[in-house]
């Protein structure tokens, strides 16, 4: 067995890891969802063009195709992209999906 390179960096991203947990608990929390595997970014982004737009949410919440179905019964998909404010170094393909004609893309600026 060898000893940790790095004990420092570890101990740091622990820390890191902890301060997480409870503001991201905090934020399932708001969204309703007491447990959740799913990036929590992406439960969000579901649930704020759902409180925009209306309609009812996704059955499941890891289906393919849609996220939201509108009073119309337009399917809607969700994505989101997140990037500094001052610097956007992410990019987003938005793409067509049959049967879906509404795509809705959050974009947050998260410095």
């Amino acid at each position: 067995m060898s000893a940790i390179e790095n004990p420092q960096r570890a101990r740091q991203l622990n820390e890191a890891l902890d301060r997480y947990r409870p503001a991201r608990q905090a934020l399932l929390a708001t969204l309703g969802l007491p447990v959740s595997n799913r990036d929590p970014l992406t439960e969000f982004s579901e649930q704020i063009v759902h409180a925009l737009m209306g309609g009812t949410l996704a059955t499941s919440r890891v289906q393919i195709g849609h996220d939201l179905l509108l009073y119309d019964g337009q399917k809607v998909q969700v994505r989101y992209l997140a990037n500094p404010g001052t610097t956007w170094v992410n990019e987003h393909r938005v793409y067509r999906i049959p049967d879906v004609p509404v795509y809705a893309l959050v974009l947050l600026a998260c410095d």
